[in-house]
């Protein structure tokens, strides 16, 4: 049962950090190609590093998925143990 809610969870960040990437990085390069004002080209590089921070998540929970699904599991299981009553 801790599996599954545990891979439950994992698609479901796998899921946020993907949507996350696939928004803002479109809004970088927008950012990118407009006026050169100092603000734009902050937020440009805002955009893009949140956007290469989500890539990179989403990749580590690609690629180091085992390791992330024994960590899921082992909360969910320390949670059901904080919440039985003594």
């Amino acid at each position: 049962m801790h599996r599954s809610i545990a891979f439950a969870e994992y698609k479901r960040k796998r899921n946020q950090l993907l949507v996350f990437a696939i928004t803002t990085t479109p809004w970088a390069l927008w950012l990118l190609t407009r006026d050169a004002s100092p603000l734009t080209t902050m937020l440009a590089l805002l955009a893009s590093g949140f956007a290469a921070l989500n890539i990179a998540s989403f990749a580590y929970l690609i690629l180091r998925r085992d390791e992330v699904l024994r960590a899921c599991a082992r909360w969910v299981r320390e949670q059901d143990e904080k919440a039985l009553p003594e």
